[in-house]
């Protein structure tokens, strides 16, 4: 084991190596004792955790987000609601959706009434649902409309789709051939 010891040394190199290359006369920057660095980690880790959780479905205390845990409203097949709010924000949009433009077409309680009184007056045993071919909103539309039909406990054919020589819009219920067939055309949105 070597021993290197300096006393009272005015200048020089007290060192068992030295080696001598180009000389950087700049010092490191101080560090930045600043707490404010490790809150934004934490705050972007718990971020992250939060969004990797709702990805999952995983909410606190174990509630999940779903039709048992949501209040039922008007409208048949109405999506879950969420409240954003902002403070002092500048810039950007909050939003969790933005619509533009006309919106889909819902099977609301009052149309659900209307087709199912009509179904049970007219002691209708076979349902056939088409939709104007290529219009993916009619389509979607009919489908809401077998899934409800489906869930009372009728039989429904269909979706299927058909191109008619005129053009079709909005929902039409007509008399099958069969006296207890009815078929549900679903068309274009009305304006």
């Amino acid at each position: 084991m070597d021993n290197i010891t300096s006393k009272n040394q005015k200048g020089g190199i007290t060192a068992k190596n030295v080696n001598i290359g180009q000389i950087n006369n700049q010092t490191d920057p101080p560090e930045d004792k600043s707490i404010w660095p490790k809150i934004i980690i934490v705050i972007g880790l718990l971020a992250s955790i939060v969004t990797i959780l709702a990805y999952f479905n995983l909410y606190p205390r174990g509630k999940e987000m779903n039709e048992s845990t949501e209040s039922k409203d008007n409208d048949v097949n109405k999506p879950k609601q969420i409240n954003v709010i902002s403070y002092n924000q500048s810039g950007g949009i909050t939003a969790y959706n933005v619509n533009i433009g006309q919106q889909d077409r819902k099977l609301t309680q009052r149309l659900a009434n209307q087709l199912t009184k009509y179904i049970i007056e007219n002691d209708v045993n076979n349902i056939t649902i088409t939709s104007v071919m290529g219009d993916q909103e009619a389509f979607q539309f009919a489908s809401v409309i077998k899934a409800f039909l489906v869930d009372q406990g009728y039989s429904v054919n269909g979706v299927g789709q058909a191109v008619y020589s005129k053009p079709v819009r909005g929902q039409i219920i007509e008399p099958g051939k069969d006296p207890k067939s009815v078929n549900i055309i679903i068309g274009g949105k009305s304006n």
